[in-house]
């Protein structure tokens, strides 16, 4: 094979901000290799392209991945992004919530203890790579109930209705202006 011509994932040619999230995703991975979390190990995923299309797809996970390598029951316990420098990392507590919301009667597979000793490390490993990191201590809203709540609870006229009823007002002033 002609040199040049290898398409290995060694020689793909990314752009400068893909190359730097996959060169963290590579230090990370070394840096945490031997961490085990019983049976989990931390991973950083690389960005998922060439491109990260000037920094606006630069969000990458860091996951505590099974050793069987099965992809259904990776822990998602973060995201990190190179090109803001911004590291989100969540807490045990947000993480056995999210769990319990998931799975319910299913057990929560981290011990307490480890998952902090992994946690502060990788804290300290983020700020020293000059990141700023935000800890995530509740689980995400991800909508439903939750998200319509705060209008009901107002009491209030959804702007919307406001709106609508603006829109009728000067129409009907329009169309006694024009008899």
């Amino acid at each position: 094979m002609a040199a040049g011509n290898d398409q290995g994932p060694a020689n793909i040619k990314r752009t400068m901000l893909a190359q730097q999230g996959v060169d963290f995703s590579l230090l990370f991975t070394a840096k945490f290799a031997a961490f085990d979390l019983g049976g989990f190990s931390p991973r950083l995923r690389e960005p998922s392209g060439v491109s990260t299309e000037g920094g606006r797809q630069a969000m990458q996970h860091l996951v505590l991945q099974p050793a069987d390598g099965g992809a259904a029951n990776v822990i998602t316990a973060g995201q990190v992004n190179v090109v803001t420098k911004q590291v989100r990392i969540r807490s045990y507590e947000c993480l056995l919530e999210m769990h319990t919301r998931r799975f319910k009667d299913r057990p929560f597979p981290l011990a307490k203890d480890r998952y902090q000793e992994f946690f502060d490390a990788s804290m300290a490993f983020m700020k020293g790579k000059q990141m700023q990191v935000e800890i995530e201590s509740r689980p995400p809203d991800v909508g439903g109930a939750a998200a319509t709540e705060p209008a009901a609870q107002s009491g209030g006229i959804s702007p919307w209705i406001l709106v609508a009823v603006g829109v009728a007002v000067v129409a009907g002033i329009a169309l006694i202006a024009l008899r």
